[in-house]
């Protein structure tokens, strides 16, 4: 374990240290733990001074061994007494274990972390020595995760797999994560150049060899690399494709279209006269003299805006086809209201020519919204058929089967396209038409088919790995607030395994960890952990060297002139 810098001054006058001498425990009665039979006192330890909240401390524990020869604790040196401080630290023990409560619980950052030793507790602390006990705590957190998880899939039997890969920068190593769907718990954490079948059949090869169970299924977006490794590898156990992907893909394309609908229509809604006048703006209106156009039609351009800048929920609601309905429905409501004015009147002229504009952008629009609406009741229909509760996997795919051989019978004919083999993916795209939206929808399910319904053979009925990808996200937010998202690319592969084992526990977990903290760490396994976070910073870090020796690159240059290298 790395010794943590003591960066502050120790205290010069030998009469502010709190000397403290640490006999064995009196609950024992000098009886040695193992064996039960009598100890006897050999030397006191060399002083160790450390700061506590109270200040600084000296202490000087006595050391003893068992008199039975026969026991495994003879001539073995040992004090059964709580340590209040770790092995060759210079902060307690508390201190310790509240910085890491600070990190890990509070999620302070280390300038925060500081302040807040010397502001609550007097107590002077380096940024340095924060971050180096949070490496110390994050490697001490994730060894005791990994014993809880080895502990759990022991006593669940089996292993239910999911997986995902998060590219944190386009082009570099990616992180991936591999995780038990039943229990919710990590796995393998791996950084991967590249993300083959192999690799990956790697990774799941160990996770089988560590636990020791046997791998019962796997759930996966569908990428390539995943899906060739279960075929090749693992052809006998079920694979789910997830759900919520698979509907994420049939909903982008409705979406895109959609989002043009509402982008149009708020162009027309900004472009009105009473939302796009200038302050300045002036109109005399009977019974209430010259007014402000802008202040006057406030209100109602204010809810016309409103009814564009709608959001859309996913898989539920979309904002271009409420903002459709609601703009024509506030039209009509406009005009209605018109017809018991004199229509000579200029404001009232003013809410005509409003409604008139309003009308023509509706028109435009009206052909997309009726297909988009159409579309969109589709996709609701596809929807129920796969969340409907109670439905065997024979009758859900027989549902599903028949909903999407319709929206072939429907799409085909108009589109020349006779035989599914023909169809080529594409991306979402306000220019598709809703014939060939219909299509896509159709080589997507043909794609997805076999392995949508396959989590009727897992012992829980799991269906997506949407949880990863949240835990990534929880994991970004937590480093973006710590080093900014210009640095969180590397961050990830240096310290995502830590965040995201942290984030996959249960309640309290990382609590009690920190709180029954022992006084005595397994030193070799910290150290063999922090040089993994070394070796990962080193790595990382590599590329951010600028210093370069001018004369050897020019030697080089003139060398390979006279090698005669060049043609």
């Amino acid at each position: 374990m790395r010794d943590t810098p003591f960066m502050e001054t120790m205290a010069n006058d030998e009469n502010d240290i709190d000397r403290v001498n640490t006999p064995y425990p009196e609950a024992l009665y000098y009886r040695c733990p193992v064996c039960g039979e009598p100890v006897h006192h050999c030397f006191p330890s060399s002083k160790h001074d450390y700061l506590d909240f109270v200040g600084m401390v000296r202490e000087i524990r006595y050391q003893y061994t068992c008199m039975n020869p026969s026991c495994r604790m003879a001539g073995i040196y040992f004090n059964p007494a709580p340590a209040k401080v770790l092995p060759f630290k210079q902060f307690s023990l508390e201190v310790w274990k509240w910085v890491a409560r600070e990190a890990k619980i509070f999620k302070q950052k280390p300038s925060e972390i500081v302040f807040r030793a010397k502001v609550e507790h007097g107590v002077s602390i380096s940024e340095g020595t924060v971050r180096n006990i949070i490496d110390e705590v994050d490697v001490f957190i994730s060894g005791k995760i990994d014993q809880r998880t080895k502990e759990i899939i022991k006593q669940q039997r089996f292993i239910l797999l999911a997986l995902d890969g998060q590219d944190p920068e386009k082009g570099g190593p990616a992180l991936w994560l591999f995780t038990d769907v039943v229990s919710n718990r990590v796995l393998a954490i791996n950084i991967l150049d590249s993300a083959s079948n192999d690799a990956l059949q790697g990774v799941v090869s160990n996770i089988e060899h560590e636990f020791e169970v046997p791998l019962i299924g796997i759930i996966s977006d569908k990428q390539k690399s995943i899906v060739k490794m279960h075929d090749d590898f693992y052809p006998a156990i079920p694979h789910q494709y997830c759900q919520f992907h698979f509907m994420d893909n049939l909903w982008g394309h409705l979406e895109a279209r959609d989002d043009n609908v509402n982008k149009e229509l708020g162009k027309v809604v900004n472009n009105l006269y009473i939302a796009s006048v200038v302050k300045t703006q002036k109109v005399h209106i009977d019974g209430a003299g010259d007014v402000s156009v802008q202040e006057h039609f406030k209100s109602i351009a204010s809810d016309l805006k409103k009814i564009v800048d709608g959001r859309t929920k996913k898989f539920v609601k979309l904002r271009g086809i409420n903002a459709y309905k609601g703009l024509l429905a506030h039209t009509m409501e406009i005009e209605t209201a018109c017809l018991s004015e004199d229509s000579n009147r200029r404001d009232v002229k003013i809410l005509l020519n409003t409604t008139s504009k309003l009308r023509e952008g509706i028109e435009t629009a009206q052909q997309r919204h009726v297909e988009n609406t159409r579309l969109f009741k589709l996709f609701r229909s596809v929807h129920v058929i796969l969340n409907q509760p109670g439905l065997s996997k024979e009758m859900r795919t027989r549902l599903a089967d028949a909903c999407f051989a319709s929206l072939w019978d429907r799409a085909h004919d108009a589109s020349g396209i006779v035989d599914p083999s023909q169809l080529r993916s594409f991306q979402p795209s306000f220019q598709s038409s809703d014939v060939n939206v219909l299509l896509e929808w159709y080589r997507l399910y043909q794609s997805y088919r076999r392995g949508l319904f396959a989590y009727y053979d897992f012992p829980v009925p799991e269906r997506t790995n949407v949880k990863m990808e949240a835990s990534f996200s929880k994991e970004k937010q937590q480093l973006f607030s710590q080093c900014g998202k210009k640095y969180v690319g590397a961050q990830v592969r240096k310290r995502g395994e830590y965040i995201l084992k942290q984030i996959h526990v249960q309640d309290g977990e990382i609590e009690a960890i920190i709180n029954n903290m022992p006084g005595k760490l397994d030193r070799k396994s910290v150290q063999d952990g922090l040089r993994e976070l070394e070796a990962r910073v080193k790595k990382e870090s590599e590329s951010w060297r600028n210093d370069v020796d001018a004369k050897e690159t020019i030697k080089e240059l003139f060398d390979k002139i006279k090698r005669g290298e060049y043609e």
